[in-house]
């Protein structure tokens, strides 16, 4: 009988292991909207909210910053003029041809992109509630105190004191999650965070309002087979709270960004010329 029983085990691991799986998966059984960018655009690589959780406002591959209102569709809010000189001789893909990474001031009505070539733009609006004429973003900076920005991937802004944080290509050595101290006695000082196969290939980190964080992933689970995954962590970026696979509404496509705003989860990908809308 010995035999029988081990056959009883392995098939109650089975069954375990099959609805572990699902679970993780479930996203799917999530009702899902395609909120799809303007005519021959592509890759709303990153995303942003302002402060009355209206939009997301995306910038397109084309050089348009524009926002989603409901029933309406995407308005055009502003342009950019970037001055790439010879830099696209450089080998660099046509992925970073754009700003990689927006964000938010909220105390003054502006929004920040940081750009892999041309370094920091702004754009500042008057009002966010009346329809303007396209602003033209200002460029910047491409350095600061005399120290060059390099590949700018992404930013975020402190929505109480409207400091600006960066990050470059340049400062991310194996795609790993660090989290840097900014005040307290760890003050300055930059911890990696470790998840293993977890959360693999992260790409960029968005805060919650309850402050957990999304994770865009793109791990390999087979040879050239991406699976897109949205990892929500802890606050403490300790624990892996949730993990939730993209694939069938991104079929292999990178995903790079996640995020909350007013009950629904938005993710940003390459190559593809919608966002995707979750009603959570």
């Amino acid at each position: 009988m010995a035999p029988i029983h081990g056959l009883k085990s392995i098939g109650m691991l089975l069954i375990l292991i099959i609805f572990l799986c699902f679970s993780t998966s479930m996203g799917s059984s999530q009702s899902f909207e395609r909120l799809t960018l303007p005519a021959n655009t592509t890759s709303p690589v990153s995303l942003a909210f302002d402060k009355d959780d209206e939009g997301p406002y995306v910038i397109t591959s084309d050089g348009l910053v524009v926002k989603h209102a409901p029933n309406i569709g995407f308005l055009k809010m502003a342009t950019f003029k970037f001055q790439r000189g010879n830099k696209t001789k450089q080998g660099l893909t046509d992925a970073c041809e754009r700003p990689r990474g927006m964000a938010f001031n909220n105390l003054g009505n502006k929004i920040y992109f940081a750009d892999a070539y041309d370094g920091l733009f702004v754009v500042r609006f008057n009002s966010l509630k009346k329809r303007e004429v396209p602003r033209l973003a200002i460029h910047l900076a491409t350095s600061v105190k005399g120290v060059p920005l390099g590949f700018l991937s992404g930013l975020d802004v402190d929505p109480k004191t409207g400091m600006l944080y960066l990050t470059d290509a340049t400062s991310v050595y194996g795609l790993r999650i660090q989290k840097y101290w900014l005040k307290g006695p760890k003050a300055n000082i930059a911890e990696t965070i470790y998840f293993g196969h977890r959360v693999a290939h992260p790409i960029h980190i968005r805060r919650t309002k309850s402050g957990q964080f999304w994770v865009a992933t793109n791990p390999n689970l087979f040879k050239n087979v991406t699976v897109p995954t949205a990892v929500l962590i802890d606050s403490s970026g300790s624990f892996v709270l949730k993990k939730v696979s993209l694939d069938d509404q991104y079929n292999q496509s990178s995903v790079s960004e996640v995020q909350e705003a007013l009950g629904t989860r938005y993710v940003g990908s390459f190559g593809v010329n919608y966002i995707g809308a979750f009603n959570m």
